[in-house]
């Protein structure tokens, strides 16, 4: 249905235009979690109403706020009451609350004399009205509880999970909420509300508790629990521990170990890592990796797919990849045997068999065997692919570039007369072009 206003009174029609509610209400207003119930106002007052045009509660009231699942909460002139609805039997409680709150499964959060408690739909006190504030039930069905300045916690059925006991409560992560009891840390599972106790300096919320696994600090060191069975799967033994992609990284005097979920070292230990790369800045499934060694690169599931054994490394591509040694860059096959000789400043990824290189302040393109396919004379170049090349030249500005685009065979296909010239999709072949002229071809 939609509401309507027709001569200054509020209705309601269906899809065809044919008015379910007639239109004589001052105000009619919609429920967010609640479609079997409009509220209405006449002359000032407010009353409930079905949406077939039946008056289920008179006008009344004040105002009527929450309705959700056959209850419903008005304002009287002395309080907020709480109504349940089962068919044509209409129960008003008669309670006077000074706030009614969220809605759980079948009961409210009520105040009254400045406290806060549980009531049940029969009207009932599931519990106590002694809780200083409340949260209020968020989308995973929890609500948060303080008293005496110290804070617990509710499920949406109105039972205690945790007594306030805590001085903060996180979460959830991954079905986990994290409670701090002074300077000590544990966790609580959503799903089997089992507890582990505060025992522990620190727990680790980034990357969530996947598979039950929690980074934990004991005494000066972290580990990994696996929080179901309450054993150490990564050694309590570390000054660092993260997740990285699917693994864990655990940093000690410098050096850094993988480990995956059953606590199986992925890499050895001789490699000695220093420095991994962002999880969100790998390109392909591969990612530059720093050891004592030198730089090599490593895939996301942490194999070392090129040793480390250079200044620093690219990302691979068409089985090349750019490495840089004694101060030049050069490519290197996944073995890290040299193919092409360091003897350019930069190094770009190899696409259609072509690599943008940088030598003596000027880039050119390159063929897998090093050979010159585009001459560097150009001030930069981006990626080949579909037999053209984006290319450009220095403009009348300092750090000005206008680009343009050629063949392989060095032909202008574009002049060299835009602010900006790129791939949008480089599988299909279309270009974005920027600045004053904006051509397409």
């Amino acid at each position: 249905m939609a509401l309507v206003k027709d001569e200054g009174k509020w209705g309601a029609i269906d899809t065809c235009g044919n008015y379910v509610v007639p239109p004589v209400y001052d105000a009619l207003e919609q429920f967010p979690n609640e479609s079997k119930f409009l509220k209405f106002m006449r002359k000032n007052r407010w009353g409930l109403l079905a949406t077939n045009g039946h008056e289920v509660l008179p006008p009344d009231y004040i105002g009527i706020g929450w309705c959700q699942n056959g209850l419903v909460v008005a304002e009287t002139e002395k309080g907020n009451v709480l109504i349940e609805i089962s068919g044509d039997d209409i129960n008003v409680h008669p309670e006077r609350y000074e706030e009614i709150g969220g809605m759980g499964c079948g009961c409210v959060l009520a105040k009254s004399g400045g406290k806060w408690g549980v009531v049940a739909r029969n009207g009932e006190q599931r519990i106590p009205l002694r809780f200083d504030s409340v949260s209020g039930f968020g989308e995973d069905g929890f609500c948060l509880v303080r008293e005496n300045g110290l804070v617990g916690m509710i499920d949406a059925e109105g039972k205690i999970l945790c007594e306030p006991v805590y001085s903060h409560i996180r979460g959830p992560r991954d079905g986990y909420f994290v409670v701090q009891q002074g300077h000590r840390w544990g966790l609580l599972n959503v799903e089997s509300k089992g507890w582990l106790a505060p025992d522990y300096e620190q727990i680790n919320m980034v990357g969530g508790f996947k598979d039950h696994a929690a980074i934990m600090k004991k005494g000066a060191a972290w580990g990994v629990l696996d929080v179901e069975q309450n054993s150490w799967v990564v050694p309590c033994d570390y000054a660092e521990i993260i997740r990285w992609n699917n693994l864990f990284a655990a940093q000690r005097d410098g050096v850094i170990r993988l480990f995956d979920r059953e606590g199986m070292e992925v890499l050895d230990e001789s490699v000695e890592i220093t420095a991994l790369p962002n999880p969100e800045e790998m390109k392909f499934g591969y990612g530059t990796v720093k050891a004592r060694s030198g730089s090599g690169i490593i895939s996301a599931s942490g194999e070392l797919v090129l040793p480390p054994l250079f200044e620093d490394a690219g990302i691979p591509s068409e089985n090349m990849i750019p490495v840089k040694k004694d101060g030049a860059w050069g490519y290197a096959d996944w073995d890290g045997t040299m193919v092409i000789a360091p003897e350019y400043t930069r190094a770009a990824a190899f696409h259609d068999g072509l690599a943008g290189v940088e030598k003596d302040g000027k880039f050119g393109l390159i063929d897998p065997v090093g050979h010159w396919i585009i001459q560097p004379i150009y001030a930069a170049v981006g990626y080949y692919a579909h037999g053209r090349i984006p290319v450009a030249m220095k403009g009348n500005g300092a750090y000005t570039l206008k680009w343009g685009l050629i063949d392989v065979n060095g032909k202008c296909i574009l002049p060299m007369e835009y602010d900006c010239l790129e791939w949008d999709d480089i599988e299909s072949g279309q270009i974005r072009l920027y600045g004053q002229k904006c051509r397409q071809r």
